[in-house]
């Protein structure tokens, strides 16, 4: 194509500009019906079409070109132009050429948002959800619009008021990620917090003293409830490597994954002193439990997914418990006992309900479940203890003054199916 011109643009109307290689700018121009002249920036690959050429601007020399799509006329034939003299373009003579294909149609609209609830606050970021706790003087509904994404930038979200916090989003739900930095959420005086359809992920509870990955919670009157939510690649170096809680009412998870965490006690989930913790149609998967080695003695690995201690002499409630219905423990371990579940010195005792346990892992006893001095009931109804294991006892341990007891020396109800090796589908169903 011949140049024109070497140090402007054409700033007359444009038919088209944007990012493009010398090629494609010029093959445009030549599809184009009336394009007759175009400006390239080499630069920044930027290509502009027009008409006409009779408003040229200062550019950097070197760097752009007017480019004609015809070829060169004399000058006894070539209109006046406003160019100066030893600048003047080329006419502008249309040639018909085919038309450009159409543009695609514009993408539809966005769904509008879901209206508030009556007394709810909209966020879409961890500060402006850390100043709305520090500042509250009451109970927060809080609406995180779906597919946003909270950083908490290495500092955790702290609760430390006695009140009720729902944080909630919709669809596919919002994302609370702590970047492998720091605890998502620090719940203390009894601060009662629900989550509904929100994600957890990447929280680090960094340190031998420190619990709960994605949340920690303690208080007489708090609790923690997810719905519809997870907490999924996060690790505490002490325990509960996605949530622990502390002399509280517990922790409720109803339509919930927690998956791939690992703290040195309760891989998935850890309560100290009391507290409940129930799991209705949730998932607890690929948790660990890893014992570690401090001043010279080993410590932790215990509760592959969930580990329960009361300490009933110190506890206010004596109640830590476990409570599942329809709901799974899979592939959990523990380098020490309860490869699934560990409970100890409790009156809150395990339910089963419709529920498994199975492909769990231990490195001492209790593959699959391991109470040790409890007071509270062992139930097991409708449900399965399939595949796990562990050099003792593999399916379930219960001890009673440091002395493994059968089922009937203690408050004990089942109709449980124990499987230790593979079977098929069929054979797979617990009695009703």
């Amino acid at each position: 194509m011949p140049v024109v011109n070497t140090s402007q643009v054409c700033f007359d109307t444009s038919l088209y500009r944007g990012f493009q290689t010398l090629d494609e700018c010029e093959s445009r121009c030549e599809r184009h019906r009336e394009c007759s002249f175009f400006s390239f920036i080499s630069d920044r690959g930027w290509c502009k079409l027009t008409d006409r050429c009779t408003i040229p601007r200062d550019e950097s020399p070197g760097t752009v070109k007017i480019f004609s799509c015809q070829p060169p006329i004399s000058p006894s034939t070539a209109p006046s132009s406003k160019l100066p003299p030893s600048r003047s373009a080329l006419p502008a003579t249309p040639v018909p050429l085919p038309l450009m294909p159409p543009l695609p149609p514009p993408p539809p609209p966005l769904p509008p948002t879901l209206p508030l609830l009556a007394g709810e606050v909209q966020l879409a970021s961890a500060d402006e959800l850390r100043s709305l706790l520090a500042t509250a003087k009451s109970d927060l509904h809080i609406f995180v619009p779906p597919g946003v994404l909270l950083r908490t930038k290495g500092r955790e979200i702290v609760c430390a008021r006695p009140m009720r916090v729902l944080l909630r989003s919709s669809g596919a739900g919002a994302t609370i990620d702590g970047e492998s930095r720091s605890r998502l959420f620090k719940l203390t005086n009894g601060c009662d917090l629900s989550l509904q359809t929100i994600h957890l992920t990447n929280g680090f509870a960094e340190g031998l003293t420190q619990s709960g990955g994605a949340i920690f919670s303690s208080g007489k009157t708090g609790a923690v409830r997810l719905a519809d939510a997870s907490i999924t690649n996060c690790s505490a170096g002490k325990n509960g490597g996605a949530v622990a809680f502390w002399d509280t009412l517990g922790v409720w998870l109803t339509r919930s994954h927690i998956s791939n965490c690992k703290a040195m006690r309760g891989g998935a989930v850890a309560g100290e002193r009391g507290g409940q913790l129930h799991l209705y149609r949730s998932l607890l998967t690929h948790c660990r439990a890893e014992g570690q080695v401090v001043d010279g003695q080993a410590v932790g690995g215990i509760g592959g997914a969930v580990h329960l201690v009361t300490l009933s002499s110190t506890a206010s409630s004596a109640s830590s418990g476990v409570d599942l219905v329809e709901s799974t423990v899979a592939d959990c371990s523990a380098t020490n006992n309860g490869g699934g579940i560990a409970l100890f010195d409790s009156a809150g005792g395990i339910a089963l309900r419709d529920s498994r346990v199975e492909r769990c892992q231990a490195g001492t006893f209790g593959g699959g479940i391991s109470s040790q001095e409890n007071r509270g009931v062992v139930e097991i109804l409708r449900s399965q203890l399939i595949n796990n294991t562990a050099p003792g006892v593999s399916a379930l341990v219960m001890r009673h003054n440091t002395k493994e007891v059968s089922p009937t020396s203690l408050a004990w109800r089942h109709t449980a199916t124990f499987v230790t090796a593979p079977l098929p589908p069929t054979t797979c169903r617990s009695a009703a």
